[in-house]
């Protein structure tokens, strides 16, 4: 043992056992596991919210089809030759609705897409940290 301590180099005062026990130490457990809980719950709360979001551009999406779907039936009429007496005008119209609900229509779905995507996130991130409490 005493031929170990001989080729054992001298270490600078800085880094001598007493100071550098004092200079390193861990958080307290509670103290890791709450800024654990803090950051992992932020992730939670994004999904949350971005969840939120897309509901309710698809509600209102939704709500505004519906709108633009009973304007378009009034103006194209149920008269089984309205096409030849329509004015020009509500053509227009209905033509511009036809390309805008069709839009709306491929929005929707990628809407409908992105929430499930999220809420198969959520699912496997509340699998991945079921000991996180949910408020």
């Amino acid at each position: 043992m005493t031929l170990f301590k001989t080729f054992q180099p001298a270490l600078p005062a800085a880094f001598s056992p007493r100071r550098v026990s004092r200079l390193f130490r861990t958080r307290a457990p509670g103290r890791d596991q709450a800024s654990d809980q803090r950051d992992l719950e932020s992730i939670r709360e994004a999904i949350d919210r971005a969840l939120a979001s897309l509901r309710s551009q698809r509600q209102g999406l939704s709500e505004r089809i519906a709108d633009a779907t009973a304007a378009a039936a009034f103006t194209a009429g149920n008269d089984v030759y309205e096409h030849e007496t329509r004015e020009a005008d509500d053509t227009k119209a209905l033509r511009h609705w036809e390309t805008e609900l069709v839009r709306a229509g491929a929005r929707l779905k990628i809407i409908d897409k992105n929430i499930g995507d999220l809420e198969s996130f959520r699912v496997a991130y509340l699998s991945a940290f079921p000991d996180l409490v949910v408020a």
